[in-house]
This record gives C-alpha cells, sequence and structure tokens, in this order.
C-alpha cells in the first residue's frame, strides 16, 4: 500500500517515512537470519528514503514559509 501511495504522490513525506521504518525492521530480520548483504540493502533504501523525506518536509515548510504573511499582520 505505501508503494501504490508512493505511486500516486512520490512527495507523500508519511509515506517515505513509514516505508523507510519498515525496511529497517526487515533489516534486523536479516541480520538475524545471518544475511548481512541483504540487510545492507534494506539500510541503503532506507536512507534513501529518509534522506528524500527530509529534504521535502524542508521544501515544504520554506513554502508555507514564503506563503504565509510576515508578522502575523
Amino acid at each position: 500500500q505505501l508503494d501504490d501511495a508512493l505511486g500516486f504522490n512520490d512527495q507523500y513525506v508519511d509515506a517515505l517515512i513509514y516505508k523507510n521504518l519498515l525496511l529497517r525492521e526487515n533489516a534486523k530480520i536479516e541480520e538475524i537470519r545471518g544475511n548481512k548483504r541483504k540487510a545492507d540493502e534494506y539500510i541503503a533504501e532506507a536512507n534513501t528514503l529518509r534522506d528524500r523525506a527530509l529534504e521535502l518536509k524542508k521544501e515544504q515548510e520554506a513554502e508555507a514559509a514564503a506563503e504565509s504573511p510576515v508578522g502575523g499582520n
């Protein structure tokens, strides 16, 4: 479902963050199974999603600040 949400809107920050967390849980499972390579792949993808979510959040906050009136008048 997260992939579907991101397919519709690749800038959906909440979906990026949630998928990042799920990938990190998958990495833990793979480490327990002894599959370090797969765990590292999950972590790399999770880091990419985390970085993208942070970038988008900053962009969205900057846009919101630019649209709001200065000084609250």
